[in-house]
């Protein structure tokens, strides 16, 4: 598949790679059997930006990867409906991949989501490449999480202060009753008191 260097635009400093062969033919970068080079990088000036190494993993080096976030770019915007819910459903795991299908991954141990599970609570944040030799096994889009904890954590607070301020006014009336209990109670010592006073001084009239 030759693959030609592209001349930069008019009024932009840059270059870039151009696929020339037709039909369905991806851009493919093979690493050398056995060596742990990057197998691809790109780099402002001397300064490295971004690379794949040797084991098909992304990095960035002094910048970030984002994606298009505009509000323009976007309609029908709703909030996240239930996101506290859908994170108590999801499980978090270690485990180690299956080497025989992806044989640089041997001994790794890593930790993420199971992405049939996290399907069955947000089908949203799994995807399925359309071709090439993944386009079988689930994705998961690990970005997306952030609205959603996001979201359930809005929603966990929420409910905290519900709980907090429910609890409170109970602890009010709580001690409304207590006091109005003590009142009653200081009342009828005092009533007492007047009744001792108002029989002792009825039964001194009496004597004289």
């Amino acid at each position: 598949m030759p693959v030609q260097p592209t001349g930069p635009r008019p009024g932009t400093p840059q270059s870039s790679l151009k696929n020339s062969a037709t039909g369905s033919v991806p851009l493919t970068l093979t690493g050398q059997t056995g060596t742990t080079a990057d197998l691809f990088r790109v780099y402002d000036d001397s300064s490295l930006v971004f690379n794949i190494d040797s084991s098909g993993q992304s990095f960035t080096s002094g910048g970030t990867v984002a994606s298009a976030s505009d509000r323009r770019l976007k309609h029908n915007i709703t909030d996240i409906d239930g996101a506290l819910e859908k994170v108590l459903q999801m499980r978090g795991v270690e485990y180690n991949y299956n080497a025989t299908l992806l044989p640089h991954t041997e001994g790794k141990r890593d930790m993420g989501f199971v992405a049939q599970e996290v399907k069955e609570v947000e089908p949203l944040l799994v995807k399925q490449p359309v071709s090439g030799y993944m386009e079988k096994y689930f994705h998961v889009e690990y970005a997306k999480v952030v609205p959603l904890l996001v979201e359930a954590v809005k929603e966990m607070q929420a409910v905290f202060l519900d709980t907090r301020l429910k609890e409170m006014k109970e602890e009010v009336a709580a001690l409304e009753a207590h006091y109005a209990k003590g009142r009653a109670k200081r009342q009828a010592e005092i009533d007492g008191l007047r009744e001792m006073v108002e029989k002792l001084l009825a039964e001194d009239n009496n004597d004289e």
